[in-house]
């Protein structure tokens, strides 16, 4: 899905971020060349205990609210 709309609208990946609530939205990020984000709403805590995604390489929030207001 976000191939199809990067064919349409090319992402950026100096400024494209994606935010996820599990490992295979960071897969995906990786895979599209743009950095990632976990939120631990949904899956993403969860993720997070369970030691499925690092902590170490990717930047963890609370919410979505809290990732926007650290990116602006």
């Amino acid at each position: 899905m976000l191939q199809a709309i990067n064919d349409q609208f090319p992402l950026d990946p100096d400024t494209s971020w994606m935010v996820g609530d599990t490992e295979k939205d960071m897969e995906c990020a990786r895979r599209m060349g743009i950095r990632s984000a976990l939120v631990k709403t949904g899956k993403g805590q969860r993720e997070l205990d369970n030691g499925v995604v690092s902590r170490e390489t990717t930047p963890i929030f609370n919410d979505l609210d809290e990732f926007v207001n650290w990116l602006l």
